[in-house]
């Protein structure tokens, strides 16, 4: 009896091993047979009550909803995956691993890139070489989003280093699918050209669909990027049919629109249209609501350019009833939100600091996503405005035109308040992340980053090269010498404008000053001109009025002071202190 009962366990565990290879051969092929495999072979773990292979079943459900963007499917398959594996640990750091990268993905594509580079970093924890690899790989990405191209390109060597060390070849051919990006970014198309080539060549060996199809779009987007528009087409065209064919409805989404930018830019606007709809529907056919957005804002700029105002006029209604119908969604969910939070932390809570902590991060929170939401309908503001020009421009008379343009120029300012409080409200104090900055070497490089417009200004700058090194954020120093130097041009009416930097080097700080040879300021404004939103002249200067607010609110949270002197006419010198590294 025991032996029979043997030989049949045996069976089976060899019939879940034959799922999970074949699961493994869909996982970049066809997403609904890879769901529809991992729900049998779920079934089949349970009634072995094998805790592991259920486990993996999860990660795999969770990864397919991961796929199609389904955010809270993916997560709860993925946390439940790490739940059973608890008592497994030893033995299965590879899964952990693969799941941990899993979460830091879905949170990538959610937006939430800090939590995401906090997953993939846990991933690393486990020091699992094949999982390393794929994790290297998603912090290149989003050092990429952020225009890190340095960065990612080292983390993409990485990557890759490591698949090719364990014959990965379907991952190496993705790392070279994203270096071909990068050189792409920065100019260098014919090592942008080889890579995708050799990421197609794996993809056709091991028969990588979408692999195949990404690489193919991207050598369309590189041909492109060289005006050679007929090469790009030829191959966008051959991308977008596997996509089809396959239904890998996110990226066909996403190179149907690049395709009809493609066309749009070179002036095809019949094609670029059809493009744009045959996204739009797919995007309403699936639910992707943020695609549905981007489809219908394009339909609008092609009508527009084509000189179509009505169907211009039509598809920004429709996006405009999309973006209120998101925000009502959104307010309505941000209100049960904080009711919900509100009432779990009144329950728990046990000392008044940690209530006003979190309050003000809420706070902060709906600052944010006030002053985002705001910048939607003035958007609206702005496209009506310039519909109503350019239909009816003919038929409008001296004072109707001048109102229209009072309308876009409110609305952009507003726009600019907007960019700027945004700015404002994600300065934060990590002294984690805080460094040794080399001051002469980053003022180098704003000057070097905006030469042409020093140039075309006939701005001077001069700074002291024996600097001595500051404890702080690269980041908000830049930005606080950028902010100094801008409104050291700004205001300023002097045919060559002088700005210099100098510091005084104390015990454990520095005495920074930066001068202009500017208008002035008078001293009864001395202490405004930090307030948000102040500026002394709102008749004659342009700007938001938030520059300087940033500026003290960077030397703050690095535990300086600022302060100021000026002579009307003459000169303008800030001064503030930094502590020393």
């Amino acid at each position: 009896m025991n032996r029979l009962t043997n030989k049949t366990s045996i069976k089976q565990e060899t019939t879940l091993q034959d799922y999970k290879d074949q699961v493994m051969k869909l996982h970049n092929k066809s997403p609904e047979q890879f769901y529809a495999l991992s729900l049998k072979a779920l079934s089949l773990a349970v009634q072995l009550e094998d805790t592991p292979q259920i486990a993996f079943f999860k990660y795999c459900i969770g990864y397919y909803y991961h796929r199609i963007s389904s955010f809270k499917k993916s997560l709860r398959f993925f946390n439940e995956a790490i739940t059973l594996l608890e008592g497994y640990k030893p033995k299965e750091l590879g899964l952990l691993a693969k799941i941990q990268n899993a979460i830091g993905a879905a949170y990538r594509k959610k937006g939430n890139n800090a939590k995401a580079l906090m997953h993939y970093y846990k991933a690393l924890e486990f020091e699992v070489t094949s999982v390393d690899g794929m994790a290297y790989n998603n912090i290149a990405n989003l050092f990429k989003e952020t225009g890190d191209y340095k960065k990612s390109r080292k983390f993409f060597k990485k990557s890759a280093k490591i698949h090719k060390s364990i014959n990965n070849y379907n991952f190496l051919a993705y790392n070279w699918f994203n270096l071909a990006e990068i050189e792409m970014k920065i100019g260098n198309f014919e090592k942008a050209e080889q890579y995708c080539r050799d990421s197609a060549n794996i993809a056709r060996e091991k028969d990588q669909s979408n692999l195949l199809a990404i690489s193919l779009a991207r050598l369309g987007e590189i041909s492109a990027e060289q005006n050679d528009i007929e090469l790009a087409e030829q191959h966008l065209k051959k991308a977008i049919e596997i996509f089809r064919s396959h239904k890998f409805y996110h990226e066909l989404n996403h190179y149907l629109i690049q395709w009809g930018k493609i066309c749009l830019k070179a002036s095809n606007y019949n094609k670029s249209i059809k493009l744009f709809h045959e996204s739009l529907i797919i995007s309403r056919e699936i639910g992707f609501v943020p695609e549905e957005k981007t489809a219908l804002s394009n339909i609008h700029q092609a009508y527009a350019a084509k000189k179509d105002y009505t169907k211009a006029y039509k598809y920004q209604q429709e996006l405009v009833a999309l973006q209120n119908k998101i925000i009502k969604d959104k307010s309505k969910q941000n209100i049960d939100d904080v009711i919900n939070k509100q009432k779990s932390e009144i329950r728990g809570l046990r000392k008044k600091t940690d209530l006003i902590k979190r309050q003000n991060e809420d706070l902060k929170q709906y600052a944010y996503i006030v002053a985002h939401d705001l910048k939607e309908p003035l958007r609206n503001i702005c496209s009506f405005a310039d519909l109503l020009k350019n239909r009816y421009q003919d038929e409008f008379d001296k004072d109707a035109t001048e109102y229209l343009n009072y309308i876009s120029g409110g609305a952009k300012h507003m726009n600019e308040l907007l960019s700027g409080l945004l700015k404002l409200n994600t300065i934060e104090n990590k002294k984690d992340k805080w460094e040794s900055v080399n001051i002469p070497e980053l003022l180098e490089r704003i000057i070097y980053t905006h030469k042409e417009k020093l140039k075309e200004k006939n701005v001077t700058i001069k700074f002291d090269k024996t600097i001595p090194q500051i404890n702080g954020s690269k980041v908000y120093l830049t930005q606080l010498f950028q902010n100094l130097i801008s409104n050291g041009i700004k205001f300023n009416d002097k045919e060559k404008i002088h700005i210099t930097i100098k510091a005084i080097n104390k015990e454990d700080y520095t005495i920074f000053s930066v001068e202009d040879n500017g208008i002035g300021i008078e001293e009864e404004y001395f202490d405004k001109v930090f307030n948000l939103f102040h500026r002394l002249d709102k008749t004659t200067q342009t700007g938001s009025g938030i520059g300087l607010a940033i500026v003290k609110k960077i030397i703050q949270i690095h535990n300086g002071e600022i302060w100021l002197e000026s002579e009307k006419n003459h000169f303008t010198r800030f001064l503030f202190t930094l502590r020393n590294a």
